[in-house]
């Protein structure tokens, strides 16, 4: 960062563990008042929300497989929990954090576009406007 000539603003919370962070030339720390951290860091503003949902919807497939297969499982193991774990947070889209969380917060980014998300969450959900949107949608990727 200090060779590209990079600065960055990192957002903490006022946790006692932050206090010793060691000297960084091109990071700025800015620490949130106390009291204010749950209204304003992204995770509790619904990235969390967000993975659990995914997680969920992994573990239910999982126990429709399980049926479907006549198994009978009471347990899932350390390995297909952080399986399951991966794909929910690779399901968390960059569209998700910014829309659901930064911009809750009140922080800026750049616009972000992410069709996959928007036709995947209409698929899922099978919503009575999803093929209405995912159309606007393809029409406006058509035009950028």
């Amino acid at each position: 960062m200090k060779r590209e000539k990079r600065h960055i603003l990192l957002f903490l919370d006022n946790c006692t563990v932050h206090n010793n962070a060691p000297p960084l030339s091109n990071v700025k720390l800015q620490f949130f008042s106390p009291n204010s951290t749950s209204k304003l860091q992204p995770l509790d503003q619904g990235i969390i929300h967000n993975f659990k949902t995914f997680y969920r919807r992994e573990v239910v497939k999982s126990v429709l497989d399980n049926l479907e297969n006549q198994q009978h499982v009471t347990t899932i193991s350390t390995l297909t929990a952080l399986i399951m774990i991966d794909k929910a947070w690779r399901a968390v889209t960059l569209l998700a954090i910014h829309t659901a969380c930064f911009k809750k917060s009140g922080f800026p980014s750049p616009n972000l576009v992410d069709v996959d998300y928007t036709l995947t969450e209409f698929n899922m959900l099978n919503h009575p406007f999803g093929k209405l949107f995912q159309n606007k949608i393809l029409r406006l990727t058509t035009m950028c």
